[in-house]
């Protein structure tokens, strides 16, 4: 039997055999016909049916809940594996070309995180209040680390992006351009992000992602390393080129990491 014909009789049979109990579980017994009057004699037979269609329900629903949500995580933990597996291929090709390069230094281990701007009522009673008295409004992006895009996934924290702010995630959205650090615990800049942050990276980039329809800045990738990096300017030039094709196919691919 057709495979779609099969789920439709599943479907049309699940639906119909509770409304049927419980139709005939509120029947009044002179609309009993001959046959149902032989199982039905009593107000204990109706109320058996009603309650039989109404479990009938609940079972199918719990038990259609389960094989759905089994079903989901077998197809998220299949996709986490692919985007791992890509992510590594496109790290280990673009490292490949760079170290060929003289004098590159390129780090082993990256993590790519997502950060994305903070989305909730409090954000939002905040932003009207600013609007209402005049004030430039400022944004929380949170960084968002998942496991199958990077190892050191326990890591979290936060950039406050507003006018005065200095931190390389704003000066990413700012600039709409790529912003990098070879070595962040050691720059000469004066970043103000925690220092419990800033210690823990050496290579750091930020790569600002445009929304298609606004052509605004919604979203920003960092990729950092512990370790840090020595990449001249044609090794950056190289690494920017590359780098925004992976990001792109990320959010095009995978557009619930960044809400």
């Amino acid at each position: 039997m057709n495979k779609k014909l099969m789920k439709a009789s599943l479907l049309f049979l699940n639906i119909i055999t509770p409304i049927s109990l419980t139709f005939i579980g509120l029947l009044s017994r002179s609309q009993y016909n001959l046959w149902f009057a032989t199982i039905i004699l009593n107000e204990k037979g109706k109320l058996a049916m009603v309650l039989l269609g109404f479990s009938y329900t609940v079972v199918f629903l719990a038990v259609g809940r389960v094989y759905y949500r089994y079903k989901l995580d077998c197809c998220t933990q299949q996709r986490n594996k692919l985007v791992t597996e890509y992510t590594e291929t496109f790290l280990h090709m673009i490292r490949g070309k760079i170290t060929k390069i003289e004098g590159n230094i390129f780090p082993k281990n990256l993590d790519i995180r997502i950060g994305v701007a903070e989305n909730n009522l409090i954000s939002y009673i905040n932003h009207v209040k600013n609007k209402l008295y005049g004030r430039q409004s400022s944004k929380r992006f949170i960084v968002r680390s998942y496991s199958f895009l990077c190892k050191d996934a326990n890591t979290r924290f936060s950039y406050n992006i507003s006018p005065g702010s200095f931190n390389m995630m704003f000066e990413a959205i700012e600039q709409t351009k790529i912003v990098w650090e070879d070595d962040l615990r050691n720059s000469s800049k004066d970043y103000d992000i925690d220092h419990r942050i800033k210690s823990g990276f050496g290579f750091c980039m930020c790569v600002p992602i445009k929304d298609y329809k606004t052509n605004q800045v919604t979203s920003v990738i960092q990729i950092d390393s512990k370790d840090s990096a020595s990449i001249s300017l044609k090794g950056h030039e190289l690494w920017q080129k590359e780098i925004y094709d992976f990001c792109y196919f990320i959010n095009r691919n995978l557009p619930k990491l960044f809400k």
